[in-house]
């Protein structure tokens, strides 16, 4: 004879994201942020917008929310942290120093795009700065919370890593057109962010 307790579910757990690999801006500029509210901001950027309301629920549970004073770097280059952020709000610097230490804008990141995502595939030092030019709200994604929604949430992590090779092939795009201009003495245009 069964038990009627062998009839019953066990109750389903509540999933909490890790805290996963520490990321110094989050610990540095982190700010509570409403999940709901990450939706709302993250649904009004262009880097967003081919993603349904679903893939962008799912995506936010593993977002956390920055807010980067005017002067203050967001990447470092030379660093070994692996996350991507989005902008939200403000405006921001992409920075190379040269072997000599002269620093060189590189491109401009404004409300809507994404950046730092060559480090969640890569593993690599930061290969150039990002420096707010104002004061900057960003959601940021670490290596280790991609490596977790890939198992929460397969089919959202597959629009992710879609969205970051498009994003990485038209900059390879825009960066193979600006060596063949400078080859030919043509003025480079800005970075694609």
């Amino acid at each position: 004879m069964q038990n009627s307790d062998d009839n019953e579910q066990a109750p389903e757990r509540e999933r909490v994201v890790p805290a996963g690999e520490k990321a110094g801006i989050v610990d540095r500029f982190g700010i509570p942020m409403p999940q709901d509210l990450v939706i709302d901001r993250l649904e009004r950027t262009r880097w967003a917008r081919e993603f349904s309301f679903q893939d962008i629920s799912g995506l936010s549970e593993f977002l956390r929310a920055c807010e980067v004073p005017q002067g203050n770097y967001i990447i470092r280059e030379g660093d070994e942290e692996r996350f991507l952020c989005i902008m939200l709000s403000g405006e921001a610097a992409v920075v190379k120093q040269d072997l000599q230490g002269n620093k060189s804008e590189l491109a401009v990141i404004n409300k809507g795009a994404a950046f730092g995502e060559q480090s969640l595939f890569e593993g690599r030092r930061r290969s150039a700065s990002v420096v707010s030019k104002t004061d900057c709200i960003v959601l940021v994604l670490t290596h280790d919370h991609l490596r977790f929604m890939e198992i929460e949430k397969p089919r959202v992590t597959c629009r992710v890593l879609f969205k970051l090779g498009t994003v990485l092939s038209e900059r390879l795009r825009s960066t193979s057109a600006n060596l063949v201009d400078a080859k030919t003495g043509i003025e480079p245009q800005a970075g694609i962010y």
